[in-house]
């Protein structure tokens, strides 16, 4: 499973406050992006990867650390 999230400007100060240690994309105006993870409804976006480079889970806008954790958590038990 892979972490990573997609903004529409970069965000270099507030990544290095927060630790995020995943990628971050820049997808505003990025067809590519649109393409692959489907149509892209608010910043920021974070998408859960699977193995297979699957989209597992999309999430828009502000999400509380300990979600994405009982999410990221979830996935990972039922695929071990």
């Amino acid at each position: 499973m892979a972490i990573q999230g997609i903004s529409i400007t970069p965000l270099t100060l507030y990544v290095e406050e927060m630790k995020l240690d995943y990628p971050l994309f820049i997808g505003d105006g990025r067809d590519d992006m649109k393409g692959f993870y489907g149509p892209l409804i608010g910043f920021p976006t974070t998408i859960l990867v699977d193995r297979d480079d699957n989209s597992c889970h999309s999430h828009s806008g502000y999400t509380p650390k300990a979600k994405f954790e009982a999410k990221i958590l979830s996935f990972l038990e039922l695929n071990p």
